[in-house]
């Protein structure tokens, strides 16, 4: 059972970082005024689903966005069967070790890749700023 809540924690902190360096592309991407009116009419879909960013965001983030959740459903999925099948407790925290290191291993390339000595990313470097007319 504690598997299962440190997964649900692990799933917790990783989506608030994923959602937060998300935000920054979003806030480097578009003025203030662009920002506001887009996140203005957003509902509760459109933000999980990032649908109204789409052409913001580039589309290899979109995609480990998505495959961040997903793999951490599966992993909580794949506790909850151990759990209730009645693994030891060293086979029940395979996929809490595994899911760990993917977090630990994306975070820290996204660390090193988006360096800067300043608090934040450093988005230029690797994201093109859009031009032009912004819906």
């Amino acid at each position: 059972m504690i598997t299962i809540i440190l997964l649900l924690v692990l799933f917790s902190i990783f989506f608030v970082l994923i959602r937060s360096f998300l935000s920054g592309i979003k806030y480097y991407q578009l003025n203030n005024s662009a920002y506001k009116k887009r996140k203005k009419s957003e509902n509760i879909i459109e933000w999980f689903f990032l649908t109204k960013w789409r052409d913001v965001i580039p589309k290899f983030f979109l995609v480990f966005y998505f495959a961040i959740i997903i793999l951490h459903i599966i992993a909580i999925i794949v506790a909850c069967v151990f759990a209730f099948l009645g693994f030891e407790k060293r086979i029940l925290n395979i996929p809490l070790l595994c899911t760990f290191v993917f977090d630990m291993l994306w975070w820290i390339v996204l660390e090193i890749l988006f360096w800067q000595k300043e608090p934040g990313f450093c988005y230029k470097r690797w994201i093109k700023k859009q031009k032009g007319n912004n819906k």
